[in-house]
This record gives structure tokens, C-alpha cells and sequence, in this order.
């Protein structure tokens, strides 16, 4: 399993989905977070389904 780093556009997670890869991290899913956002945004992951397909409330 490879986890592509630094995705920040829409057209480098369809290629990335395109070719298997569906761990990802990079400014199109967040910006850098502090210790109080990064657990907000923990908390509230799977009410978002973030994943491949798009930003926040985007899944398939």
C-alpha cells in the first residue's frame, strides 16, 4: 500500500484513482492543521467520507 503525498488538485486524485492508489494526503483534503484542528478534523472524518473521489462530503 503507497500513500501519495502532497496531492493538491482534482486531476492528480483521478490519476492517483486511476491507477489503484487510494491513500492520500496533501492540501486537497486539508491544510496544515494544528493540534486543536487536527483533532477536529478527526472527530468529524467519517461524518465527511473523505477519500479519493473528492473533498469533504464526496464519496462513492
Amino acid at each position: 500500500c503507497a500513500i501519495a503525498e502532497g496531492v493538491e488538485h482534482e486531476k492528480q486524485m483521478q490519476y492517483l484513482k486511476n491507477n489503484k492508489c487510494d491513500k492520500v494526503q496533501g492540501y486537497f483534503i486539508s491544510k496544515p492543521l494544528d493540534a486543536e484542528e487536527a483533532i477536529e478534523f478527526l472527530i468529524n472524518y467519517n461524518k465527511y467520507s473523505i477519500g479519493i473521489e473528492g473533498k469533504k462530503g464526496i464519496s462513492e
